[in-house]
């Protein structure tokens, strides 16, 4: 059955961009991406995402894995692992206490892509009332990414409101985007937050 599923969703030069695969699918701007069309897949995101050239993050539904990474393969589409600079600003979130070696583990994770400690903490202050209510729901202790940022900004939960909907989503989205896309080697200024609705 699940073989199946990706077959439907992955067809032979494309992905096909629908909920069952892609985890935000509005954000894709078309119905399908062609293999030309992505630059790279991020393997150790959670889930698995992709990176278009029109730099889009798509994260693709866990249970796709296997299919998204052979057809990366076929494609020779590069499969890469990225710092996960969401995770390291989310941790704040997580329903748990974290000792202070970690909490200084992701700022120095931080620093070494452009983001300062005061800009960490202007982040979590610019998210923390969204954030706070999706997580109060989930309950998640372990892990927060990219993917759950979207989803909180969206809220997708029963009980949570969306803090961005339509033109706010979309900018909120890049700048998420953006600040997902410092990696060492490209450390570039963070943009400003958002501020549409």
């Amino acid at each position: 059955m699940e073989q199946e599923k990706a077959r439907q969703a992955f067809l032979q030069d494309a992905i096909l961009c629908h909920t069952d695969v892609l985890c935000f699918p509005e954000f894709a701007g078309a119905d399908r991406i062609s293999a030309s069309e992505i630059d790279c897949c991020i393997t150790n995101f959670v889930p698995p995402t992709i990176l278009t050239k029109q730099k889009r993050l798509l994260p693709v539904r866990a249970e796709y894995r296997e299919a998204l990474l052979d057809f990366c393969r076929t494609h020779q589409i590069a499969l890469v692992e990225w710092r996960d600079n969401w995770s390291f600003i989310l941790d704040e979130f997580l329903d748990t206490e974290l000792p202070l070696q970690v909490q200084e583990c992701d700022y120095r994770m931080l620093e070494q892509v452009g983001i300062s400690r005061l800009q960490c903490d202007q982040i979590r202050m610019g998210i923390m009332s969204f954030m706070l209510p999706y997580n109060a729901l989930l309950w998640e202790w372990c892990y927060l990414g990219f993917t759950d940022l979207i989803w909180a900004a969206q809220g997708i939960l029963p009980g949570t409101k969306a803090a961005y909907t339509g033109e706010g989503l979309e900018q909120f989205y890049r700048w998420a985007v953006e600040i997902a896309c410092m990696q060492p080697k490209n450390i570039e200024k963070i943009p400003p937050l958002g501020t549409g609705k």
